[in-house]
């Protein structure tokens, strides 16, 4: 990964790997913060891995070029995709929380 996707931001929720350097540990706890409020769970921790290269980030969701994150069920793990950026980081997090709480 390049320096400006370098960061692992660790939280009692996540270890989220390769973060964006504009990603901050207040911005991640902010999300899941409200994702755990609104659906009244508490998520135990899970591993979240950020992809720089498109074809990388297929080979771990086999879906179509369109998908942005997936959780996967079988480790509860989230991978978020290079087309994920600043303006739509919030909402595909905290969709991909929604998941995770599902599955859990």
């Amino acid at each position: 990964l390049g320096a400006a996707y370098a960061a692992t931001i660790t939280t009692n929720q996540m270890v989220m790997e390769g973060a964006p350097s504009w990603i901050t540990t207040r911005k991640v706890q902010s999300i899941t913060e409200k994702i755990q409020r609104d659906l009244e769970w508490d998520i135990r921790r899970i591993q979240v891995k950020w992809y720089l290269s498109p074809a990388e980030f297929e080979n771990v969701h086999h879906l179509d070029a369109s998908v942005l994150a997936v959780t996967k069920s079988d480790d509860t793990s989230v991978h978020i995709g290079p087309r994920v950026d600043q303006s739509i980081f919030d909402a595909t997090c905290g969709h991909e929380l929604v998941h995770v709480v599902l599955l859990q």
